[in-house]
């Protein structure tokens, strides 16, 4: 039978369990409140002015609170504009093909929504807010205050950085970036350049620099130095990440194929020469093979047969065969 203390204490246990529900309640509502409100594109249209202007107008699901950030290139010729928060329009691409705008493009990425604009030359344009409404004037020749505001840089986010991006002949461009996101520039680089990019999650930070008239392969190298990255290439991919974590990842590609080759079965083959002796070819492939042969493997003569005898793993026997056949010809 419970005597009173002990019923006072299960009271009190169960006002410190409703308690701690209640508090768990008003932080899931902060938790969730944010993302219930995030924002999203909801339509796109245009119109042209009785000056020739095209407006467009990208109305979202809650009011703009900044200006988004923005960009131009010359080739190709593209407004950029960068908005937070996802798409919910029914399509990724809209026709206006009126003075000098060809199509919408949309773009979506986990955090933001990329609208571009192609265009068939450079054309100045504006961006202003009206509410839940996005307003971007092309072909309006920008006033001094919109100037301005293109190219400084917002203190309160790296998001709404101005940046500025402009191609020039030979593939060389200039650069004016304001304490832009790291990962951002590497993407309008790779833009530029048409190559994919696969970048570490490791890299982050901002970076603020001022480029004129330069190869993009010189932007690219100046950017990684400053922030101590490395880049690779296979093909039309680039690959970059810190040098260190580069550095430790091709250390350990390298001890982990030494390993393989010291576990790899060795094999024979015969190589008969057509063309000249086995022995002034030998000693003409000393300094070639050994750039193939692994640490446990060796060439040797067949006098008999004017044969090579190619004593090695799998795959050093198939580069050593490969130069041997490139060596191995009538002479003319």
């Amino acid at each position: 039978m419970l005597i009173q203390s002990d019923i006072a204490v299960i009271r009190q246990q169960k006002r410190w369990v409703r308690g701690r529900q209640l508090m768990l309640t008003i932080l899931l509502t902060a938790v969730m409140l944010p993302a219930l409100a995030a924002q999203s594109l909801t339509s796109i249209s245009h119109r042209v002015t009785q000056e020739g202007v095209v407006l467009i107008e990208i109305k979202a699901s809650e009011p703009f609170k900044t200006l988004p950030a923005s960009f131009s290139t010359y080739s190709p010729s593209r407004i950029i504009v960068d908005i937070a928060g996802s798409s919910s329009l029914d399509s990724k691409a809209y026709a206006v093909n009126q003075n000098g705008v060809g199509d919408l493009r949309i773009v979506e990425s986990a955090d933001r929504t990329r609208v571009v604009a192609q265009l068939e030359k450079k054309l100045p344009y504006e961006i202003s807010i009206d509410d839940k409404s996005l307003i971007v004037e092309i072909g309006k020749p920008q006033s001094a205050a919109a100037a301005a505001q293109t190219a400084e840089t917002s203190a309160e986010s790296a998001a709404e950085s101005s940046t500025d991006v402009q191609s020039g002949a030979n593939g060389r461009l200039s650069l004016n970036f304001q304490n832009i996101e790291i990962r951002s520039v590497l993407q309008l680089l790779a833009d530029f350049t048409g190559l994919n990019m696969v970048v570490s999650d490791t890299v982050g930070g901002n970076i603020t620099l001022r480029l004129k008239d330069v190869r993009w392969q010189e932007a690219l190298d100046i950017i990684l130095q400053t922030k101590g990255l490395t880049m690779r290439q296979k093909g039309n991919i680039m690959m970059v990440a810190p040098t260190v974590e580069v550095t430790a990842r091709e250390r350990l590609e390298a001890e982990s194929k030494i390993s393989l080759e010291q576990l790899a079965p060795l094999k024979t083959k015969i190589i008969k020469v057509k063309y000249g002796t086995a022995r002034e070819l030998a000693d003409l492939m000393k300094t070639e093979a050994n750039l193939f042969l692994s640490e446990r493997g060796s060439i040797g003569v067949d006098k008999r047969t004017n044969s090579l005898l190619v004593h090695d793993i799998p795959s050093s026997i198939r580069k050593i065969a490969g130069l041997i056949s490139q060596l191995d010809r009538p002479v003319r």
